[in-house]
């Protein structure tokens, strides 16, 4: 396990976004796996936990590697104001650009037509929201103020393992109906 940790590391150092990137679809995958196991009652469905990795790894992951670097260089340190400032942008811009970006893969790679992926995404992306605003700012709160800039979309896709699976019962929810 030691040995698996310090590859992850090096990997971390060496190869930062493909590494955020991939960490953030694994934990987003398992996040769904755990999702459909645990709280659903009906076959469990692969392709839905690919789509949602796909999805990790392909929006979140890269999107905060670099939104994260911008902000550490524009409001760097862990003052109370620059956590505050890097909590509000995270809030009104990296988030809703994740919420909507779910959606719209999400149905996209399910093979829905657009104008239903459209109707899903305006009747689900403020009940996401206000799920968002629930759990987000804390965690952004312990993440702005404590965690290495290199270390925080981990941090941030270790806690969207509990995102995904609330991600992927909301969306699901709205599939069954």
């Amino acid at each position: 396990m030691a040995r698996l940790w310090t590859s992850y590391v090096q990997s971390l150092e060496s190869s930062p976004l493909a590494t955020k990137s991939l960490t953030a679809g694994f934990l987003n995958g398992l996040g769904d796996f755990t999702q459909q196991i645990a709280f659903e009652n009906r076959p469990y469905d692969a392709l839905r936990t690919a789509r949602q990795a796909s999805w990790g790894a392909l929006i979140p992951g890269p999107l905060l590697h670099f939104f994260y670097g911008g902000l550490a260089r524009r409001f760097p340190g862990t003052s109370m104001k620059n956590v505050a400032i890097k909590i509000a942008a995270d809030q009104t811009i990296a988030a809703p650009i994740i919420v909507t970006s779910f959606y719209w893969m999400t149905g996209i790679f399910q093979g829905m037509p657009l104008q239903e992926v459209k109707t899903k995404y305006l009747e689900t992306f403020w009940p996401t929201m206000k799920l968002n605003y629930q759990i987000w700012p804390l965690a952004q709160a312990v993440n702005f103020a404590f965690v290495p800039v290199a270390w925080q979309v981990v941090y941030v896709s270790g806690v969207s393992l509990v995102w995904s699976v609330l991600l992927s019962a909301k969306n699901s929810e709205n599939q069954s109906k």
